[in-house]
């Protein structure tokens, strides 16, 4: 393919990409959902109201937070498991998770 067929063929293309998130400033976290969410391990399944997010640090990966609006025994017992939950949002799954972190509260 020749150089004027090339530009010919890419005529239609822009040159830059506009991205539909902007950052404030570099590495900050990127915004996925907002909202209700589930967590499935099996038989079990673990409503939340949370975030999920793409963070850089400390190693770059999508990460979530959230408040459990069912049972936190069940929670419990799943993350005894220490299996891979399926994080659901709208009733498509997501991806696999795994909880590194719980904090329990009462309000």
């Amino acid at each position: 393919m020749t150089q004027q067929e090339l530009e010919n063929k890419h005529k239609d293309v822009p040159e830059i990409v506009n991205s539909s998130i902007e950052m404030k400033e570099a590495n900050e976290p990127i915004p996925i959902y907002e909202g209700e969410f589930e967590l499935e391990l099996r038989d079990t399944k673990i409503k939340l109201t949370g975030v999920i997010l793409f963070d850089w640090f400390p190693s770059p990966g999508v990460k979530f937070s959230g408040t459990v609006k069912n049972s936190t025994t069940d929670l419990m017992k799943s993350i005894q498991s220490h299996g891979k939950f399926d994080l659901i949002i709208v009733g498509l799954k997501f991806g696999q998770c795994l909880i590194s972190n719980t904090t329990i509260s009462q309000l």
